[in-house]
This record gives structure tokens, sequence and C-alpha cells, in this order.
């Protein structure tokens, strides 16, 4: 691991990466499921619906970015995948 130029500890270092990687994939899969959802909405309320989607899917990518950019900073890989989360929790 990327030696710090502060006084956190190895295993908070290691414990904040763990947190900011589950939030990256869960940002991720809110996105992806609301993608998913924006094109099974049929007739009725299309038009709200469609909004409410776009609005949901912009918040996450803007979560994705700070998420991303905060792992980067504490010197920590990006691990936006389900199959990362689940390997570490594993």
């Amino acid at each position: 691991m990327y030696q710090m130029k502060n006084d956190v500890l190895d295993h908070t270092h290691a414990n904040v990466l763990a947190l900011l990687n589950a939030w990256l994939t869960d940002s991720i899969n809110l996105m992806q499921q609301t993608k998913k959802a924006y094109w099974k909405v049929q007739r009725d309320h299309v038009h709200c619906l469609h909004t409410l989607f776009d609005g949901i899917v912009d918040a996450a990518e803007e979560s994705l970015d700070l998420l991303a950019e905060r792992s980067c900073t504490w010197a920590g890989w990006r691990k936006g995948s389900s199959r990362a989360r689940h390997s570490a929790a594993g």
C-alpha cells in the first residue's frame, strides 16, 4: 500500500478504501438498475418516470465521479465491479 503523508493508521486507511470501493459499486449498480427500469416503463406516466430516472442516473454519475476521485486520492484502486465487491466480502 502506498505510504501516505498523514497520521492515518494503515488499518483505518484500508477500511476507508474498502468503504469507498463498496459505495462505488453500489452507485454503479444503482445507475445500471435505473437505466433498466427506464426502458421498462410503459404507457401511463412515461414522461414523469423517465424524468425521475434521468435524475437518479445523473445523481449516481456525480456520486461515481466523486467516489472514484476520493478513492484515488487515498491511493487506492477503483474496484467498482460487483465481482470485486463480492470477493472482498467473501
